[in-house]
């Protein structure tokens, strides 16, 4: 009897000795066709294997398989490739007759999940039953995979690397993936699937520019419908802006609801709804905000940046609608503001916007990006001097203001561009009740200011001090080309004034001088004053003096505009020829030879 058991040990050992070692002997690559009909079977999909195949039997199941490609050759429909896969079951649920994989490891995963012009995912044909509900997943490993996102008539969107580790209870649920996917943190929980396909999920994404969650139901595909989900959801694309709401519908239509959207933590805050069609890359949102104050915005956006990486994160181009009840800019009151356009990650273009101010209507159209704005400006307003109070508030000179307030109603366009350096006006044209009309183009810097206008109708009597346009050019290179038509001065008859004046530091240019009309007033000079010295020449017809003064006071360097007071003092007829000169000490003399 000792012999027989001791004989029967032997020969279990034996066994499990070939169970442990036998498999590694054997080239499991001749019993491919049998291993990819047998995947195929258990996973519901055609499987090929283009790789090598190793097989473990004890102390647990496990096979490895190199190269294994799940789906049909339809390139249309979603399918998966891996590099390495390594699955380990439970032997002891096997041996209970149930199917647990008790540790897999994917490497190298490629996932395509391809969806049809109706947003449908494109499922591969189906090959077997696939694996039963109650197959638990202890652990799924997923390491340098890539997830690509293919929709019909759209580029793909590729979403990686991703590492993740996945559990499940069943494959109906509860699940549990932990990860990172193109270098944000992923954390999804989910319930047991219901029998409409509804699973119940919270999500959480966090990442360097977003963070984003999700509370709600994934909608998963059954019988070729459509995925979706429909929950609420917290998105902060930046440092400066928080969304939330709730979302619904799928890969053909997302619908937001309840959209609350916070700015730079509260300073300001929008409400309203959106849209946005995945098949397209396209959408609509509507926002709204009773009183928005954007001194306090601007302020607060100074201090957390990454307002400007919001753009980078949209999704596609959306027909943006904001309507504001109030807004506060530069401590003034605007009201009933509208704007619209579309919006995309190059900013806002087909843009459209109206306000009031003062009892005025400001409409504008164009663009506007990150580095500036481009297009169309107009304003009617029915009393002038309600403009010029706004415009002194906000810094004007106070007796620029004033010349504003002279015009009576006001009917201006402006058409020109803006970089946050360079002001650029292609043309900007005023119209006032007064009879004053302003053709006007230019450009602005800080270091130079280029300007070709005509005035008609201009009264010389409200023409401001010199001082006024001196702190208006400043310190800026100076390139001016005027022309005033039916100019009036007092009772004087009209007149009309052409100048053509250039200043480049210390050096001065005048090119063109003529003034004719005004009751006689006739002028005419040219020349230069250099920086090592120079002359300006020309001849002088005036009955009226001071009308010659209105005219040229502003216009003149700054140093000889207390002698143009001078010189004046006493005088109402002049008959000379003048010539105004720079020393090379920077002197500047002015002489008239003739009768006065």
């Amino acid at each position: 009897m000792r012999e027989t058991l001791t004989v029967l040990a032997g020969l279990l050992v034996l066994a499990l000795l070939a169970a442990l070692v036998g498999p590694g002997f054997v080239d499991w690559r001749g019993y491919r066709p049998h291993f990819e009909e047998r995947l195929a079977s258990a996973l519901g999909v055609e499987t090929r294997i283009g790789g090598a195949i190793g097989l473990q039997l004890l102390p647990s199941p496990r096979l490895t398989l190199q190269d294994v490609r799940f789906g049909d050759d339809d390139a249309q429909a979603s399918r998966a490739a891996v590099e390495t896969l390594t699955v380990e079951l439970a032997l002891s649920a096997l041996m209970r007759g149930e199917f647990r994989i008790a540790d897999a490891r994917a490497e190298g995963a490629t996932v395509v999940v391809a969806l049809d012009e109706g947003g449908a995912m494109r499922l591969p044909a189906r090959t077997g039953s696939g694996l039963p509900t109650q197959t638990s997943l202890d652990r799924l490993s997923v390491g340098r995979s890539v997830l690509i996102w293919r929709e019909a008539g759209r580029e793909p969107l590729s979403i990686g690397p991703i590492a993740a580790d996945i559990s499940a209870v069943t494959l109906a649920g509860p699940w549990r993936i932990e990860g990172e996917a193109a270098g944000a943190s992923v954390r999804v929980t989910t319930g047991a699937m219901e029998p409409d396909g509804r699973l119940r999920a919270k999500a959480f994404v966090t990442g360097q520019d977003i963070q984003l969650t999700f509370d709600g139901s994934f909608l998963l595909p059954a019988s070729g419908a459509a995925p979706g989900l429909d929950g609420a959801f917290t998105l902060s694309p930046g440092g400066a802006l928080a969304l939330s709401g709730r979302v619904t519908g799928g890969a053909r239509q997302l619908d937001v609801a309840g959209l609350a959207i916070d700015i730079a933590g509260g300073a300001a805050r929008l409400e309203g709804e959106g849209q946005f069609l995945p098949a397209t890359g396209t959408g609509s949102l509507a926002l709204r905000a009773r009183r928005l104050d954007a001194d306090a915005l601007a302020e607060a956006l100074a201090a957390r940046p990454g307002f400007e990486r919001v753009l980078q994160t949209l999704p596609g181009r959306l027909d943006l609608s904001l309507d504001l009840d109030q807004l506060i800019w530069r401590g003034e009151d605007f009201s009933a503001l509208g704007l619209r356009g579309r919006l995309d990650g190059n900013g806002l273009s087909e843009a459209t916007a109206s306000v009031r101010v003062a009892g005025a209507l400001l409409g504008a159209s164009g663009a506007a990006d990150l580095d500036g704005v481009a297009g169309r400006l107009n304003l009617k307003a029915d009393d002038s001097r309600r403009i010029a109070l706004v415009l002194a508030r906000a810094g004007l000179d106070p007796a620029l203001a004033d010349l504003v307030a002279a015009l009576g109603q006001i009917d201006a366009e402006a058409i020109g561009a803006w970089d946050g350096g360079r002001v650029g006006l292609q043309r900007l044209m005023v119209t006032g009740s007064s009879g004053v009309r302003l053709d006007l183009s230019g450009d602005v810097t800080p270091q130079r200011l280029a300007a070709k206008a005509v005035l008609n109708g201009f009264d010389l009597n409200t023409l401001p001090p010199g001082t006024s346009f001196a702190g208006l050019i400043g310190t800026r290179d100076l390139a001016l080309d005027l022309n005033l038509t039916q100019a009036r001065f007092r009772n004087a008859p009209p007149g009309s004034a052409s100048l053509d004046l250039r200043r480049e530091g210390a050096v001065w240019r005048l090119s063109r001088l003529a003034i004719d009309g005004f009751g006689g007033v006739n002028v005419a000079g040219s020349g230069a004053l250099l920086a090592e010295g120079g002359e300006i020449t020309g001849r002088i017809r005036a009955p009226r003096f001071e009308t010659l003064a209105a005219l040229a006071g502003p216009l003149v360097p700054e140093a000889a505009r207390p002698v143009l007071g001078r010189v004046g003092d006493g005088l109402s007829r002049l008959d000379a020829g003048f010539r105004l000169t720079r020393a090379p000490s920077g002197e500047t003399g002015l002489v008239l030879d003739g009768a006065a």
